[in-house]
């Protein structure tokens, strides 16, 4: 009976995880069309694996009402999780996923709204932002930047950028990490205060193996 009962319990909690992770297409033409029009969305296009063909990253948050967080006061908030889809074009001027990543980014919730941003830059490196924003428990609202480029048959994680503001003191600090050169930048200085000079320093990283993409959360 208690086995019934385990393989029952693994049993709803597959079905239930796989109702709520929505499916991305595997094979679309145009980025305005590809998702439902209720889907939040951000999106980059440009050369990723250096084949000379625009492929496209695409952060998407479905409108499940399951996930959507009730408040007092003000519009429910949307706490699905963001999915991360990126599709590599094709020579028939349509792009194909290559890989859907369902559990990486961080929803919104009650007290933190998160945002992203995209770029991929001339070089065909992927650039993703996030910044939160807290209403509550936080003085500073972060944003991190990382940067990845395919190798290898996979995206790895070759820089993070992290910025930090704090409302009650003032204090500014910037934060740039190179995995290919094992460096670290930091800098300090002070948003309130002109007197208090900027700080740089420098600081050595392990050489460790890259991340891949997702391994590093």
């Amino acid at each position: 009976m208690i086995k019934r009962q385990h393989l029952f319990l693994a049993l709803s909690l597959l079905v239930a995880s796989s109702v709520y992770a929505q499916s991305l297409p595997q094979d679309v033409d145009d980025i305005d069309t590809m998702l439902p029009e209720d889907w939040g969305r951000t999106c980059a296009t440009g050369d990723l694996n250096k084949d000379g063909i625009a492929d496209l990253v695409v952060i998407t948050t479905s409108d499940d009402p399951e996930h959507f967080i009730e408040r007092e006061y003000g519009e429910p908030i949307n706490g699905n999780v963001p999915i991360l889809g990126i599709y590599f074009g094709t020579t028939t001027d349509n792009y194909h996923l290559w890989r859907q990543y369902n559990d990486l980014l961080q929803p919104c919730d009650e007290v933190c709204m998160t945002y992203y941003t995209l770029v991929i830059t001339d070089r065909g490196v992927l650039r993703m932002m996030e910044e939160t924003e807290c209403s509550m428990g936080s003085w500073s609202n972060p944003s991190i930047t990382k940067s990845y480029r395919y190798q290898d048959g996979d995206f790895f994680l070759i820089g993070k950028d992290e910025h930090a503001l704090y409302r009650n003191t003032g204090e500014d600090t910037t934060m740039s990490e190179n995995y290919l050169t094992h460096k670290r930048q930091t800098i300090t200085s002070n948003a309130f205060d002109d007197s208090i000079k900027p700080v740089e320093k420098w600081t050595d990283l392990p050489k460790d193996p890259l991340l891949r993409l997702g391994e590093e959360n």
